[in-house]
């Protein structure tokens, strides 16, 4: 991703910000993310799930998480890779 591209975990062009809202309540919840779980977590109606549902779709939720994870990892990498280096010298 360079500089220009926009990050998908970021809210996107035409998302509200109560589904960006929920969003990232689903997607701090890391890898075991479900939207059960926001549903339980949030002690919310069970019914809501629908309306998550429709916003995950609308805005891709899995994949903006999944892109966030992938991000998140790479950091981790870039961090251990710096502090063996140092420990090297």
């Amino acid at each position: 991703m360079n500089k220009d591209q926009k990050k998908p975990w970021l809210r996107q062009s035409g998302e509200s910000p109560l589904a960006y809202d929920w969003f990232q309540k689903y997607l701090f919840m890391g890898p075991s993310r479900t939207m059960r779980r926001v549903v339980i977590e949030s002690d919310i109606r069970s019914s809501y799930i629908n309306q998550l549902r429709v916003w995950s779709k609308k805005h891709p939720w899995r994949e903006r998480a999944q892109a966030y994870d992938d991000y998140l990892a790479i950091k981790k990498l870039e961090e251990y890779e710096k502090s063996y280096l140092e420990g090297k010298s």
